[in-house]
Order: C-alpha cells, then structure tokens, then sequence
C-alpha cells in the first residue's frame, strides 16, 4: 500500500471516529516516511482529540518544522495555544511563515494577534504572566556509552539541529579518534585502571546526572556498568551484569538500544557466508544466531528497552524484537570535500578500508587487485585507508572509480554509503536472503559479486566502461534514505512517541526466541550442527584461521569436547605449543578422557587425508 493510500485510510478511520486506528495508521506513515507533514498534522489532531493538547503541540511543530507555510497545522497549532491562553509562543514561527509569505492575510492577522498579546513583549520564551503556561520543553536525549562507526556523535548532532537535546557519552576515542560531549579515554588504561574510573563516573553519573534526561540511547549493547567491547569493563564485580538498566527504568527513564553487527551477531554468519563465496556448491547448515554471552547480555537488554533499533532487517533476526532505522550519513564534510576537491582525475582509482581485514574480507579484495594490477599496471591507482584517523581517512576517499568493502559477506557498512555519495561505485556482497520488507539496502545502486570471478569479471567490465556520470544519482539515494537528516528525524519521532506512551510497532524474530528457550533450558543451540560439520571442512581444508574463530564462536553451543579438541590440534598444527599445553592444562580432566583422544585422533585423522596445502 502506497503512502498517499495509508493517509486516505487514517483520515477515513478520522471521520468515523476510530482514532486509535486511524493513529496508527499515521504511526506507520512515520516509519516509512518520517517527514510527512499530513501524518504529524492527523496525529497532532488526534492527540487533542484525546485530551492530550501538549501532546499535539508536538506534532504540529513538528509538521511546521517540516514546512513553515503549512497551513493547516499553522492553525491547528494556534487553535490550541489559543485555547490554553499560551497564543504568544506561536509568535516565531508566524513570524518566519511571514517572512516566507508576507502576501498572506491569514498569517498576518494571526501574527498580529499573537503579538498583541504578548503586551509588547515579543521574547515569548519569557511570557509568564498568570495564565501564559510554559513552552514545551524540548526531549533531552543521552546516547552511551560507545561511538560506532561515527553513528551517535553524527545522529546527535542532527538531532541538535532539530531542536532535541542531545548529548554523547564516549568510553574509548578507537584509532579513529573520536569525541563525545563527556570522555572517559579508557584505552590504554589497565583492567583495575579501567575498572577504577568506570566506577566513579557511573555512580557520579547515576546519582547526580542522569534525572536531567528523558531518552537513555546505548549503542552497541553494552551498558555504562557492563560492557565486552575493545576489552570490556565491569564497574562493580558485586553486582549483576547491567544493573544500572534496572535504576535507569527505576527512574522512569525511557531505554533506547541500537545494535550495529557484531554486538548481537554471531560471527560465524561471515565464515558461513565466506566459505559460500569461496565455493558456490559447498554445503552446509545455518550456524546459530548469536554467541553463547551474547544470548544473556541481549535478554538483559530486552527487559528493559522500549525500543530495539537495528541498523538494517538482517539484524532483527538475531534480538528477539526490534525495529529498523537505517545508519545515518553527515553529508556536511562530504560536501564540503567535493567543494573543495571539484576535478575529477584522469586516473581511476579503487578504494577499499578494511578496518577488520578478516571480516571485511580483505584477503579476498586484495586477490582481486592483484589481478587488477597485473591486467591494469598504473593506469589503476590502488588505495589502501587503514589506521588513520577518521578526517584524514575521508580526504584519501575523494577521487573517480570504485570502492570495495565486505566482500564475502552478506551487508555492507558505512564506509559504503561514504564511498557512494563521493560518486564512487561500490563493490560489496550483498545476499538478499538475509533481508525482508523494504529494506534500504535491497534497493541500493550497488554491484554485489558472489565469488572471486564473478567479483574479477564485474570490476573489469566497470574499468572498462564510462563510469564517470554516476554521481548525481548516488547522491540522490544517499540523501533521500540515508542522509543523517533524514535519519535524525525518525528518530526523534521515535523518542516523542515513547515520550507519548504510543505503542512501538517492532518486529518479532521466532528463530532467536527458539534459540533463546534452548539456551536457557540447557539444551544445544546448534541444533543443526553447523559446528561439527565446518570444523570438519576446516580442517580438510588446513584453514586453522577460520577453525579456530570458529571453535570461539561455538563454545556452549555445540559438542564442546569435539571443539576443543579441535581447537587444541589446531594450535599444535601452527607452531603454538606452548598455547596447545595450556589448553591441555586447563581441560586436564577431559584431556585425560578417551573421548578426547577420541576426538583428536578424528581431528588429525581429518587434516592428514587432505591434499590441500
């Protein structure tokens, strides 16, 4: 159903009466389209209906927000200013609908009616004779307590600009150098350093600060007391993992999670998919959707969210609920770098950044390039970005021709809707089985490649080719369902409905709640096997990189005595002995049991039949 025919329905739904319908109609509007002026009017119009003017004043700002001229939640928003005797706080935004249309009458005189009542005083913000009411205040929003991928300083700003409060918590400023509004630079501490500071910002942070905010935004899955990123931390050993959760909602704090991949995602997924690209026929079963910590941390965080948001449907599969926003673009410094940089050279370049080189599939672009370069020599430049912080990387992106990121994959991040606005296109592996509904990525312009000749033959065609005129078009798409704008306003309209005790329309993932009730039961997650089956194939394949992430990834999943034994040949198998005799030291009781020479004479019976090298 089109958009224009879910606001028919919601007006119709108006007329007969049935508001609570006709809501969530408009709600759905905002999903797919948060700035549609008509669904914030109906819904403001809604909200007065039901006795709930502040409510309503929201929306109706909101809608003029959207268009200044908007004449019908310019009228709604007076009628109801009028009618709380607050009219003077419309001033400024007759004031600027004026400026726009200093022709129209009716703007004029409810202008002058307005002013007329502030008694000559036009600082309507401090109106406060009896009667007079205060304005709205504005949602007050903290995002914690890491910055990913640039996302929370980025959607913070833009929320700024849209007239929320917001601020940013960092605990580690990364290689890339970022920056929050409050830093604790965690990174070179210590574990009892670590834990030290963690300690005394939460608690100075809890009992003093926190009351001033609406909106608790985390990012990443991890809490201020709990966390496993960049070595985690643990504020109070004492207490229960993620005990502030339960005093933030103790406080009548709404709790906002965003996850970003790996945080709620088994990384298995990527082996699976990288041994698909590497052999098209090759057989196996569907690993399970998170690691055996990640099942706790994620049902901690379920108790206490109002709102799971994902970044892209794929990862709703691995949470027991959520709701999709997609990842936000600041267009500012790009644009201001195609300002700066408006030529384009005669020599195409091929772009990639691989900030994790084994599951951005770094080894798989670099065997493309070699090719390149062979068949190409200079007249291809290659640019490799690592380790540089994130405004320096961004300069070496300008540039024509392509970009390449996570290949052999089955998503694609960040770096390619940066890549993309810059006008480059982007060769990433995209597997549409993964993805439901209308998803942004399903329809994003770019060129997915499934195995290494697939990947060789696509990129020469593009070489070959007259690629020069795409920009335009990537930056349409970027700024229609990406732009950090754009993405800043859904967001908002998700913080005001949690404001508003609106109900949140949120997928539910059966597959994990079924993985989940084994967990918790003690039953095998891995039901399937996808465990034994790609261990076994590893090691016929002598590939002891991927074994070995692999058995860290099943532990508590699967059959634990075969991994670890596994696990320990592995490490005997690359010249880490002293590493396999610990391993052996610390599973001493079942090392000493026949089922683990059991297990690790299959193991090397396995790696000794094969032929690869």
């Amino acid at each position: 159903m089109q958009i224009n025919e879910i606001i028919a329905k919601g007006e119709d739904l108006i007329r007969e009466g049935r508001l609570p319908e006709a809501q969530e109609q408009f709600l759905l509007v905002l999903q797919y389209d948060p700035e549609n002026k008509e669904a914030h009017n109906n819904l403001g119009f809604i909200a007065f209906a039901q006795g709930y003017p502040e409510k309503a004043l929201l929306y109706f700002r909101n809608a003029i927000a959207i268009d200044p001229l908007y004449m019908d939640a310019l009228l709604n928003y007076c009628h109801i200013l009028r009618s709380l005797n607050w009219l003077p706080h419309a001033v400024p935004v007759l004031k600027k609908a004026v400026a726009l249309d200093p022709e129209c009458a009716e703007l004029q005189a409810l202008l002058g009616e307005a002013s007329a009542e502030t008694g000559g005083d036009e600082d309507v913000k401090t109106v406060s004779r009896p009667g007079a009411g205060p304005t709205v205040r504005p949602i007050r929003v903290i995002h914690l307590p890491l910055i990913i991928a640039n996302n929370a300083i980025t959607l913070s700003k833009h929320l700024q600009h849209l007239g929320v409060e917001s601020r940013v918590i960092s605990y580690f400023r990364t290689w890339l150098g970022y920056r929050g509004d409050f830093n604790l630079d965690l990174d070179d501490l210590d574990g009892v350093e670590r834990q030290r500071r963690v300690r005394t910002f939460v608690e100075d942070f809890l009992d003093h600060e926190a009351h001033k905010y609406d909106i608790f935004h985390f990012h990443f899955f991890d809490s201020l007391s709990t966390g496993t990123s960049l070595g985690g931390w643990k504020s109070h050993p004492e207490r229960d993992d993620f005990w502030d959760l339960e005093r933030i909602k103790g406080m009548g704090k709404r709790i906002v999670v965003s996850s970003w991949g790996s945080d709620v995602r088994n990384n298995s997924k990527l082996v699976y998919y990288q041994l698909k690209y590497e052999d098209p026929d090759i057989q196996l079963p569907y690993p399970p959707l998170n690691r055996r910590e990640q099942y706790g941390n994620i049902w901690k965080f379920a108790q206490y969210a109002d709102a799971m948001v994902h970044g892209d449907y794929e990862t709703i599969n691995h949470t027991p609920w959520g709701m999709m926003i997609p990842i936000g673009l600041d267009l500012e410094p790009f644009d201001l770098l195609l300002k700066n940089h408006p030529g384009k050279s005669d020599r195409m370049s091929i772009l990639y950044a691989p900030s994790n080189q084994f599951y951005k599939g770094t080894a798989y672009a670099e065997a493309l390039l070699k090719r390149i370069t062979a068949c190409y020599g200079d007249a291809v430049e290659i640019r490799k970005i690592h380790g540089l912080p994130y405004e320096e990387a961004i300069k070496r992106y300008v540039g024509w021709g392509a970009a390449i990121d996570d290949i052999a994959s089955f998503s694609f991040g960040l770096f390619t809707l940066e890549a993309m606005y810059l006008g480059r296109t982007v060769f990433t592996t995209l597997r549409k089985e993964e993805y439901f509904g209308d998803d942004m990525k399903l329809k994003a312009p770019i060129v997915s490649v499934y195995n290494e000749e697939d990947f060789y033959k696509k990129m020469v065609r593009f070489i070959d080719g007259d690629n020069r005129d795409l920009l335009d078009s990537y930056q349409t798409f970027i700024r229609e369902r990406c732009a950090a704008s754009v993405i800043a306003r859904r967001y908002q309209v998700l913080y005001e409905q949690l404001m508003a005790g609106e109900r949140i329309e949120q997928f539910v993932s059966q597959a994990w709640n079924r993985e989940f009730n084994n967990f918790i039961n003690g039953q095998k997650v891995d039901v399937r096997d996808y465990y034994p089956k790609v261990t076994d194939i590893l090691l016929k394949r002598k590939d002891y990189g991927k074994l070995m992430h692999e058995v860290e990834m099943g532990m508590g999943l699967s059959n634990d005595g075969d991994l670890v034994a596994k696990y320990i040949f592995a490490k005997e198998a690359t010249d880490q002995g002293d590493r396999a005799l610990n391993l052996r030291r610390n599973n001493a009781a079942f090392v000493a049991t026949a089922a683990f020479r059991e297990y690790y004479q299959r193991a090397r019976d396995l790696a000794l039949s094969s032929h690869c090298p």
